[in-house]
Protein backbone atom coordinates (compact mmCIF):
# COMPACT_ATOMS: atom_id res chain seq x y z
CA UNK A 1 0.00 0.00 0.00
CA UNK A 2 2.85 2.54 1.06
CA UNK A 3 4.55 2.00 -2.58
CA UNK A 4 1.18 2.25 -4.31
CA UNK A 5 0.72 5.89 -2.75
CA UNK A 6 4.42 6.38 -3.39
CA UNK A 7 3.50 5.58 -7.22
CA UNK A 8 0.51 7.64 -7.20
CA UNK A 9 2.30 10.80 -6.02
CA UNK A 10 5.22 10.15 -8.42
CA UNK A 11 2.44 9.87 -11.32
CA UNK A 12 0.68 13.43 -10.04
CA UNK A 13 3.77 15.26 -9.66
CA UNK A 14 3.77 14.80 -13.79
CA UNK A 15 0.39 15.67 -14.20
CA UNK A 16 -0.97 19.15 -15.25
CA UNK A 17 -3.91 19.60 -13.15
CA UNK A 18 -4.91 22.65 -15.34
CA UNK A 19 -5.69 20.61 -18.42
CA UNK A 20 -7.75 17.70 -19.11
CA UNK A 21 -8.47 15.08 -21.84
CA UNK A 22 -11.98 14.37 -23.28
CA UNK A 23 -13.38 10.50 -24.00
CA UNK A 24 -15.72 12.19 -26.80
CA UNK A 25 -13.80 11.62 -30.27
CA UNK A 26 -13.97 8.24 -29.95
CA UNK A 27 -17.50 7.97 -28.54
CA UNK A 28 -20.07 5.93 -29.85
CA UNK A 29 -22.51 8.10 -28.51
CA UNK A 30 -21.73 10.61 -31.47
CA UNK A 31 -21.35 7.89 -34.02
CA UNK A 32 -24.42 9.08 -36.22
CA UNK A 33 -23.02 12.22 -37.38
CA UNK A 34 -19.23 11.18 -37.89
CA UNK A 35 -17.80 11.85 -41.16
CA UNK A 36 -17.09 8.20 -41.99
CA UNK A 37 -17.49 5.08 -39.92
CA UNK A 38 -15.19 5.16 -37.02
CA UNK A 39 -11.80 2.06 -37.52
CA UNK A 40 -12.14 0.93 -33.55
CA UNK A 41 -13.57 2.26 -30.87
CA UNK A 42 -10.63 1.69 -28.33
CA UNK A 43 -11.74 0.66 -24.86
CA UNK A 44 -11.53 3.63 -22.09
CA UNK A 45 -8.90 2.03 -20.15
CA UNK A 46 -6.69 2.85 -23.43
CA UNK A 47 -7.83 6.66 -23.48
CA UNK A 48 -6.71 7.13 -19.81
CA UNK A 49 -3.49 5.30 -20.05
CA UNK A 50 -3.03 7.43 -22.91
CA UNK A 51 -4.11 10.72 -21.12
CA UNK A 52 -1.63 10.13 -18.05
CA UNK A 53 1.19 9.16 -20.53
CA UNK A 54 0.76 12.14 -22.72
CA UNK A 55 0.81 14.38 -19.29
CA UNK A 56 -2.89 15.46 -18.72
CA UNK A 57 -4.12 15.68 -14.80
CA UNK A 58 -7.54 15.59 -15.76
CA UNK A 59 -10.67 13.78 -17.67
CA UNK A 60 -13.87 14.30 -18.73
CA UNK A 61 -15.66 11.03 -19.52
CA UNK A 62 -18.57 10.86 -21.96
CA UNK A 63 -22.11 8.79 -22.10
CA UNK A 64 -20.99 6.80 -25.13
CA UNK A 65 -17.38 5.76 -23.46
CA UNK A 66 -18.61 5.13 -19.82
CA UNK A 67 -21.91 2.82 -21.22
CA UNK A 68 -19.83 1.28 -23.35
CA UNK A 69 -17.29 0.52 -20.91
CA UNK A 70 -20.19 -0.90 -18.41
CA UNK A 71 -21.63 -3.02 -20.77
CA UNK A 72 -18.51 -4.64 -21.68
CA UNK A 73 -18.49 -5.79 -17.60
CA UNK A 74 -17.11 -2.80 -16.68
CA UNK A 75 -18.17 -1.28 -12.89
CA UNK A 76 -17.72 1.90 -11.97
CA UNK A 77 -15.74 1.05 -8.85
CA UNK A 78 -12.95 -0.42 -11.04
CA UNK A 79 -12.80 3.00 -13.07
CA UNK A 80 -12.42 4.89 -9.80
CA UNK A 81 -9.65 2.35 -9.37
CA UNK A 82 -8.33 2.96 -12.50
CA UNK A 83 -8.46 6.54 -12.30
CA UNK A 84 -6.69 6.78 -8.90
CA UNK A 85 -3.85 4.25 -9.96
CA UNK A 86 -3.09 6.92 -12.93
CA UNK A 87 -3.31 9.74 -10.58
CA UNK A 88 -6.08 11.30 -12.56
CA UNK A 89 -9.22 13.67 -11.36
CA UNK A 90 -12.16 13.06 -12.94
CA UNK A 91 -13.36 16.57 -14.11
CA UNK A 92 -16.77 16.24 -15.57
CA UNK A 93 -19.25 13.50 -16.97
CA UNK A 94 -20.98 14.66 -20.13
CA UNK A 95 -23.52 14.95 -21.30
CA UNK A 96 -27.30 15.32 -20.70
CA UNK A 97 -29.36 17.58 -23.52
CA UNK A 98 -31.57 19.52 -21.69
CA UNK A 99 -35.24 18.61 -24.00
CA UNK A 100 -38.86 20.27 -22.36
CA UNK A 101 -39.40 16.34 -21.21
CA UNK A 102 -38.28 16.44 -17.42
CA UNK A 103 -38.99 13.13 -16.72
CA UNK A 104 -36.71 12.01 -19.84
CA UNK A 105 -33.88 14.25 -18.56
CA UNK A 106 -33.85 12.99 -15.17
CA UNK A 107 -34.21 9.34 -16.40
CA UNK A 108 -31.41 10.08 -18.74
CA UNK A 109 -28.58 11.93 -15.71
CA UNK A 110 -28.85 9.46 -13.18
CA UNK A 111 -26.46 6.91 -14.96
CA UNK A 112 -24.39 9.62 -15.46
CA UNK A 113 -25.00 11.26 -11.82
CA UNK A 114 -23.96 7.98 -10.31
CA UNK A 115 -20.94 8.06 -12.12
CA UNK A 116 -20.15 11.31 -10.87
CA UNK A 117 -20.69 10.57 -7.58
CA UNK A 118 -18.38 7.26 -8.02
CA UNK A 119 -15.77 9.29 -9.36
CA UNK A 120 -16.16 12.73 -7.53
CA UNK A 121 -16.62 14.85 -10.76
CA UNK A 122 -17.41 18.22 -9.46
CA UNK A 123 -19.49 18.78 -13.04
CA UNK A 124 -22.19 17.13 -14.90
CA UNK A 125 -22.04 18.45 -18.76
CA UNK A 126 -25.55 19.35 -20.04
CA UNK A 127 -26.63 21.65 -22.68
CA UNK A 128 -29.89 22.53 -23.72
CA UNK A 129 -31.77 20.73 -26.79
CA UNK A 130 -35.42 22.00 -26.93
CA UNK A 131 -37.11 25.35 -27.04
CA UNK A 132 -35.10 27.42 -24.34
CA UNK A 133 -38.50 28.94 -22.78
CA UNK A 134 -39.97 24.91 -22.66
CA UNK A 135 -36.97 23.98 -20.71
CA UNK A 136 -36.46 25.43 -17.58
CA UNK A 137 -38.28 22.82 -15.03
CA UNK A 138 -36.19 20.15 -16.70
CA UNK A 139 -33.06 22.57 -15.84
CA UNK A 140 -33.80 23.16 -12.59
CA UNK A 141 -34.91 19.27 -11.63
CA UNK A 142 -31.20 18.09 -13.48
CA UNK A 143 -29.77 20.97 -11.12
CA UNK A 144 -31.15 19.61 -8.24
CA UNK A 145 -30.41 15.95 -8.74
CA UNK A 146 -26.32 17.01 -9.56
CA UNK A 147 -26.25 18.99 -6.50
CA UNK A 148 -27.38 15.86 -4.14
CA UNK A 149 -24.97 14.23 -6.45
CA UNK A 150 -22.31 16.44 -5.34
CA UNK A 151 -21.94 17.89 -8.36
CA UNK A 152 -22.69 21.56 -10.83
CA UNK A 153 -24.35 21.48 -13.90
CA UNK A 154 -21.51 23.05 -16.62
CA UNK A 155 -24.31 24.66 -19.29
CA UNK A 156 -22.98 24.36 -22.99
CA UNK A 157 -24.07 26.85 -25.35
CA UNK A 158 -23.96 25.43 -28.88
CA UNK A 159 -24.22 27.88 -31.65
CA UNK A 160 -26.50 25.99 -33.91
CA UNK A 161 -28.94 25.73 -30.53
CA UNK A 162 -31.66 27.15 -28.94
CA UNK A 163 -29.03 28.93 -26.53
CA UNK A 164 -26.21 29.59 -28.80
CA UNK A 165 -23.95 32.42 -26.81
CA UNK A 166 -22.80 33.68 -23.38
CA UNK A 167 -25.78 35.95 -23.50
CA UNK A 168 -28.48 33.52 -23.95
CA UNK A 169 -26.84 31.29 -21.60
CA UNK A 170 -26.88 33.62 -19.03
CA UNK A 171 -30.66 35.05 -19.88
CA UNK A 172 -31.68 30.97 -19.50
CA UNK A 173 -29.88 30.51 -16.59
CA UNK A 174 -31.39 33.91 -14.68
CA UNK A 175 -34.90 33.04 -16.21
CA UNK A 176 -35.22 29.42 -15.14
CA UNK A 177 -33.76 30.57 -11.73
CA UNK A 178 -30.75 28.01 -11.25
CA UNK A 179 -28.79 28.43 -8.40
CA UNK A 180 -25.98 25.19 -8.90
CA UNK A 181 -25.46 26.03 -12.66
CA UNK A 182 -21.89 27.21 -14.22
CA UNK A 183 -21.15 27.79 -17.75
CA UNK A 184 -19.19 25.90 -19.81
CA UNK A 185 -17.60 28.21 -22.33
CA UNK A 186 -15.81 26.31 -25.36
CA UNK A 187 -14.03 28.18 -27.55
CA UNK A 188 -15.71 26.48 -31.00
CA UNK A 189 -18.97 27.54 -29.78
CA UNK A 190 -17.47 30.96 -29.25
CA UNK A 191 -15.49 31.80 -32.39
CA UNK A 192 -18.33 30.07 -34.42
CA UNK A 193 -21.14 31.91 -32.57
CA UNK A 194 -22.85 35.25 -31.39
CA UNK A 195 -20.58 35.49 -28.35
CA UNK A 196 -18.60 38.68 -28.03
CA UNK A 197 -15.08 39.62 -26.21
CA UNK A 198 -17.22 42.28 -24.27
CA UNK A 199 -19.69 39.61 -23.05
CA UNK A 200 -17.00 37.45 -22.20
CA UNK A 201 -14.83 40.61 -19.73
CA UNK A 202 -18.27 40.60 -18.17
CA UNK A 203 -18.27 37.01 -16.89
CA UNK A 204 -17.36 36.66 -12.88
CA UNK A 205 -14.88 33.88 -12.62
CA UNK A 206 -17.21 31.83 -10.16
CA UNK A 207 -19.78 31.88 -13.22
CA UNK A 208 -17.25 29.02 -15.50
CA UNK A 209 -16.74 25.86 -14.74
CA UNK A 210 -14.20 25.03 -17.19
CA UNK A 211 -12.85 25.95 -20.68
CA UNK A 212 -13.13 23.33 -23.47
CA UNK A 213 -10.11 24.46 -26.61
CA UNK A 214 -9.87 23.75 -29.93
CA UNK A 215 -8.93 25.44 -33.23
CA UNK A 216 -11.10 25.42 -36.89
CA UNK A 217 -9.51 26.55 -40.61
CA UNK A 218 -12.36 29.16 -40.54
CA UNK A 219 -14.68 31.31 -38.75
CA UNK A 220 -18.35 30.52 -40.49
CA UNK A 221 -19.21 27.21 -41.66
CA UNK A 222 -22.20 25.78 -43.88
CA UNK A 223 -23.35 22.98 -41.71
CA UNK A 224 -21.78 23.74 -38.29
CA UNK A 225 -23.19 20.54 -36.34
CA UNK A 226 -20.93 18.50 -39.12
CA UNK A 227 -18.09 20.79 -38.66
CA UNK A 228 -18.24 20.71 -34.49
CA UNK A 229 -18.25 17.00 -35.01
CA UNK A 230 -15.51 16.22 -37.72
CA UNK A 231 -13.29 18.84 -38.59
CA UNK A 232 -11.87 20.96 -35.26
CA UNK A 233 -8.07 21.40 -35.05
CA UNK A 234 -5.41 21.36 -32.61
CA UNK A 235 -4.74 24.63 -30.80
CA UNK A 236 -3.02 27.12 -33.11
CA UNK A 237 -3.26 25.05 -36.31
CA UNK A 238 -6.66 27.10 -37.34
CA UNK A 239 -8.06 30.69 -37.15
CA UNK A 240 -9.12 31.18 -33.50
CA UNK A 241 -7.37 34.19 -31.51
CA UNK A 242 -6.70 31.15 -28.85
CA UNK A 243 -4.36 33.50 -26.83
CA UNK A 244 -6.48 36.25 -26.41
CA UNK A 245 -9.44 33.75 -25.95
CA UNK A 246 -7.31 32.43 -22.64
CA UNK A 247 -5.69 36.21 -21.68
CA UNK A 248 -9.42 37.66 -21.03
CA UNK A 249 -10.04 34.67 -19.14
CA UNK A 250 -7.11 34.98 -17.06
CA UNK A 251 -8.04 38.66 -16.64
CA UNK A 252 -11.12 37.99 -15.00
CA UNK A 253 -9.54 35.88 -12.02
CA UNK A 254 -10.48 32.24 -14.11
CA UNK A 255 -7.78 30.27 -13.16
CA UNK A 256 -9.88 26.66 -13.66
CA UNK A 257 -9.18 23.90 -15.77
CA UNK A 258 -9.21 23.74 -19.72
CA UNK A 259 -9.93 20.49 -21.54
CA UNK A 260 -9.04 19.73 -25.15
CA UNK A 261 -11.69 18.62 -27.12
CA UNK A 262 -10.60 18.23 -30.33
CA UNK A 263 -13.52 16.13 -32.29
CA UNK A 264 -12.02 14.85 -35.73
CA UNK A 265 -12.92 12.58 -38.59
CA UNK A 266 -8.53 12.65 -39.24
CA UNK A 267 -7.56 12.37 -35.59
CA UNK A 268 -10.55 9.78 -34.58
CA UNK A 269 -8.02 7.33 -37.20
CA UNK A 270 -5.10 7.95 -35.01
CA UNK A 271 -4.75 5.92 -31.76
CA UNK A 272 -5.87 7.33 -28.41
CA UNK A 273 -1.58 7.88 -27.31
CA UNK A 274 -1.22 9.94 -30.52
CA UNK A 275 -3.90 12.24 -30.32
CA UNK A 276 -3.41 12.78 -26.36
CA UNK A 277 0.02 13.52 -27.04
CA UNK A 278 -0.46 16.27 -29.75
CA UNK A 279 -3.47 17.83 -27.38
CA UNK A 280 -1.43 18.20 -24.77
CA UNK A 281 1.81 19.27 -26.80
CA UNK A 282 -0.77 22.08 -28.48
CA UNK A 283 -2.60 23.17 -25.52
CA UNK A 284 -0.03 23.50 -23.00
CA UNK A 285 1.27 26.78 -24.97
CA UNK A 286 -1.93 28.43 -23.64
CA UNK A 287 -2.89 27.09 -20.72
CA UNK A 288 -1.67 25.34 -17.64
CA UNK A 289 1.54 24.67 -15.71
CA UNK A 290 3.35 26.84 -18.60
CA UNK A 291 1.03 29.63 -19.09
CA UNK A 292 -1.25 29.94 -15.64
CA UNK A 293 0.11 27.53 -12.75
CA UNK A 294 -2.26 29.12 -10.34
CA UNK A 295 -5.04 26.19 -12.27
CA UNK A 296 -3.33 23.84 -11.08
CA UNK A 297 -4.44 24.12 -7.18
CA UNK A 298 -8.01 25.10 -8.55
CA UNK A 299 -8.37 21.91 -10.36
CA UNK A 300 -7.24 19.74 -7.57
CA UNK A 301 -9.89 21.22 -4.81
CA UNK A 302 -12.78 21.08 -7.45
CA UNK A 303 -11.84 17.36 -8.87
CA UNK A 304 -12.15 16.38 -4.81
CA UNK A 305 -15.52 17.93 -5.05
CA UNK A 306 -14.69 21.14 -2.51
CA UNK A 307 -15.28 23.65 -5.06
CA UNK A 308 -19.10 23.20 -5.71
CA UNK A 309 -20.47 26.08 -3.94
Amino acid sequence: MRERRAMNKRHEAARNGALAYETNNYSPRLAPFYERAAGFWPPLAEQLEAAAQAGFGCVVLDSGSLDAYLRQGGSLAGLRARVDALALHCLAVAEIGIVEDTECVIAAARPLLDAARALQAPYLQASVMGVAGNCQESARALEQLAAAAGATVALEFLPFGGINGIAAAQGFIRAAELCNTRLLLDSWHFFQGPSTWEQLRELWPQQIAYLQCSDHAVIGVDNPLHATVNERLLPGEGVFELARFCTELRSIGFDGVLSCEVLSSAWRERTPAQYALAEFAATRRYWGDDAGKPGMRRARIEARGEGNG
